[in-house]
């Protein structure tokens, strides 16, 4: 069964985003922050900084950290899921449990990407 957590970007903090999304991420696993996979490798940390700084007015960033999905929405929340990949449909979709626009419109934009 996956596992979701969800936290508010704090207004005014001394955490970057980043460093709010690491923390958050670590806790999730249960893992120290340093034995979490390179976030860089999966995604531009400027990115997460910016759209949780100065988020838009709607819409979402969303990507996959190795066996996790996160979600940051532009009400500045922070959604994480994990997944095992041993449960049916999660090696296909680790979207399960996600809103479904949200589920779909990283499918519509892959599709997109890919000229479909």
């Amino acid at each position: 069964m996956a596992r979701v957590t969800r936290k508010d970007y704090p207004e005014e903090g001394s955490q970057t985003p980043l460093d709010f999304l690491i923390t958050l991420a670590a806790n999730h696993t249960g893992n120290d922050p340093t034995n979490l996979p390179t976030l860089s490798d999966y995604i531009n940390g400027d990115l997460i900084n910016k759209f949780l700084r100065n988020p838009p007015a709607a819409g979402t960033l969303r990507f996959k950290w190795q066996s996790m999905v996160v979600l940051l929405t532009a009400d500045k929340q922070v959604i994480i899921k994990s997944f095992d990949g041993n449960s049916p449909g999660q090696k296909r979709n680790p979207d399960i449990g996600l809103p479904r626009a949200i589920a779909n419109s990283s499918n519509s934009h892959a599709a997109r990407r890919n000229g479909k």
